[in-house]
């Protein structure tokens, strides 16, 4: 019994055994600011292992181009591609020059190893998924998915930021908007039982410069007005939403509660 569950572990866990894998991650299909025909990309090795591109082929459906590679490509490392010379991009050397044009309505690109199997591909025959003809921003890889930014030739794609934006505060001076949503059949005593927690939840969702807590900072009441519930600083909106739902759920428990007894 245990050697057949053994069998079953490896055949389950088999497909998500990591291994080294070369996308296409750069495509400057509409040249750059000096001359459009000043085309390039970039593969990227996302492995712990140095990979031999001797072989290896990357082409487009349509014929052109069709690039035979060599070299090596370094882990967590970068191949560029050059068509025609070396200048396409200033001042970083070409690991290869090719010649053949991208055509600016799309490509279908295939990257293939030395025995013929597809590493991978970019399927854009109908239209560049990304990249722009006008600034020159190339398409590159973001995850499953293509994003336009500036050129980074042999360089990762610089992650954005996201931050919170603040907005106006909202006071809840009482219970009485909250008894007036509650159908009539609802017990008072279930908005009073919730009215402050809800309080707190709409006022610190809505409070200007929220800010995300961090792990070691614990939360630091502020006095707000009468009747308006408390403030906290340095909590960020998921905390919120959480007071928010407990608050519901509690108002669900009253009702249901006070319904067995009727």
């Amino acid at each position: 019994m245990k050697g057949k569950l053994l069998l079953v572990g490896l055949v389950v866990l088999s497909p998500y055994v990591v291994h080294a894998q070369v996308v296409i991650n750069e495509i400057a299909w509409m040249g750059t600011v000096a001359s459009a025909s000043d085309e390039w990309m970039e593969l990227y090795n996302n492995g712990s292992d140095a990979i031999s591109l001797d072989g290896w082929k990357l082409e487009s459906t349509s014929g052109t181009p069709s690039i035979t590679l060599s070299g090596n490509i370094p882990a967590g490392g970068f191949f560029l591609l050059e068509r025609t010379d070396d200048t396409s991009v200033p001042n970083i050397a070409a690991d290869i020059i090719y010649t053949g044009p991208l055509s600016n309505m799309g490509e279908h690109l295939v990257l293939r190893d030395a025995s013929g199997a597809v590493v991978d591909e970019v399927k854009a025959s109908g239209g560049w998924p990304a990249g722009n003809n006008d600034t020159k921003n190339t398409m590159q890889r973001s995850g499953l998915s293509w994003v336009t930014k500036p050129a980074t030739p042999k360089a990762p794609t610089p992650i954005v930021a996201v931050a919170v934006l603040p907005v106006k505060q909202v006071q809840v001076s009482d219970t009485k908007t909250l008894d007036m949503a509650l159908p009539n059949s609802a017990p008072k005593e279930a908005a009073h039982a919730v009215s402050k927690p809800i309080q707190q939840a709409v006022t610190f969702l809505a409070q200007k410069d929220t800010l995300p807590l961090q792990p070691d900072q614990a939360p630091a009441p502020v006095p707000g007005r009468s009747g308006s519930g408390t403030l906290f600083e340095g909590q960020g909106i998921w905390l919120g939403l959480s007071v928010l739902v407990g608050a519901i759920a509690a108002v669900a428990l009253v009702i249901a509660r006070r319904a067995r007894h009727l």
